[in-house]
């Protein structure tokens, strides 16, 4: 949004943003879907921004909102369609466990991200790279049954971890974590440049 990078200010930025979160809200989701209460997308949307990068279950958030849970599902495919989240599904080989399986979920501009939620550096990083990667090319999640998971599968042959702060035994870790899937490459992002001299990744900046 350039009036949100224009601004002189962290306050202007902030009023900028709320006005563009109010008005996609009553002008383009509430036209679009069946929404009866602008006020259960609000929650919704600041329960969303507090589980960013996370599983979401559907009947647990729908027990905090008072909803059923087919209501919350369709509320969030009506976000996405409108462009104010990114869901990514799990990364599997077959289909029926990659529709059972809950999905992640990211927010498509990250200073709507921090008005809408007390989310954390990292999960803030992790959402930046989440968006750009979705820009080009195909993206899940890996988790195995015992937890052990990886950030991110790109088009299927890239395993990708995110990091604020890397070192030596990530890229080992995820080395072992991608073996059993068989993919061509693993990549570490990380935001702060290593303090042991570690360079074995993609730099990924001060994104804030």
């Amino acid at each position: 949004f350039p009036e949100v990078v224009l601004a002189d200010n962290a306050d202007d930025k902030t009023a900028y943003l709320k006005d563009i979160l109010n008005s996609h809200i009553e002008l383009d989701v509430k036209l679009l879907g069946d929404v009866s209460s602008s006020d259960v997308l609000y929650k919704l949307i600041l329960l969303l921004a507090n589980r960013v990068g996370s599983k979401m279950d559907y009947s647990k958030i729908g027990n905090l909102l008072g909803i059923n849970r087919l209501k919350v599902k369709e509320y969030i495919l009506l976000l996405e369609y409108t462009y104010l989240i990114k869901t990514i599904k799990p990364f599997a080989k077959g289909i029926d466990k990659e529709i059972t399986k809950q999905s992640k979920i990211y927010f498509a501009d990250t200073g709507l991200l921090q008005i809408c939620g007390q989310t954390s550096s990292g999960a803030i990083f992790e959402n930046v790279i989440a968006h750009q990667l979705s820009l080009i090319g195909e993206l899940n999640y890996y988790e195995k049954s015992s937890g052990t998971e990886i950030d991110f599968i790109l088009d299927k042959k890239n395993a990708i971890e995110v990091k604020e702060t890397l070192g030596g035994f990530d890229i080992k870790s995820l080395q072992k974590r991608s073996k059993p899937l068989e993919l061509e490459q693993n990549i570490l992002i990380g935001r702060e440049l290593a303090p042991s001299g570690f360079k074995d990744f993609v730099w990924g900046g001060n994104v804030f």
